[in-house]
């Protein structure tokens, strides 16, 4: 009976957790979530989903090969993760997806996140671990209990902010190619 129940303990840890980072996978972001978005509701807490995907993440895999990229995910992963609190959710939602949900946090201090994770990625690139560099691009969506949405809606909305800081990212690049 012991040995069942680790059994079972151990088959629902796989199954919310992402076995490359160490973080909670979608269904385990997408179950806790959804539970600290109701318990937000109820205490009228504005919260916070971020949505951050790595910039580049092909390119290293077809120039260096999968473990880097793969090393990239995991220490891209430690990066946002210590850029957070221990109490917020932090999770590798795709394969170089993260998606956070922050809470207590709001729009207005979500900058003050940012600036946190930009320090933490400088850190790591002047550490020069790699032949390249961290980039990420960051969307971020607000839940508002006086204009309750669901998670799904909340990461649909940071995914969307995020692929817009993306473009404009594609766009500066091009424009400094450009006047070069």
């Amino acid at each position: 009976a012991i040995e069942r129940q680790r059994l079972t303990t151990a088959i629902r840890e796989l199954s919310l957790i992402d076995y490359l980072t160490g973080l909670y996978n979608r269904r385990g972001f997408m179950l806790i979530a959804k539970q600290q978005i109701l318990l937000a509701n109820r205490n009228k807490k504005k919260t916070c989903v971020f949505f951050c995907d790595i910039d580049g993440l092909k390119y290293i895999n077809d120039t260096y090969g999968h473990d880097k990229g793969d090393r990239l995910i995991t220490s891209t992963a430690k990066i946002i993760k210590n850029s957070f609190r221990a109490s917020d959710i932090v999770a590798r939602i795709g394969g170089d997806e993260f998606a956070i949900l922050a809470f207590e946090a709001t729009i207005e201090s979500s900058e003050n996140i940012i600036q946190h994770i930009n320090k933490n990625l400088k850190t790591y690139n002047d550490s020069k671990k790699n032949k390249f560099e961290i980039s990420l691009s960051i969307g971020i969506s607000q839940y508002d209990p006086n204009l309750p949405d669901t998670i799904e809606k909340l990461l649909i909305q940071a995914d969307k902010r995020m692929y817009e800081e993306k473009k404009r990212k594609l766009i500066k690049k091009h424009d400094e190619l450009t006047i070069e």
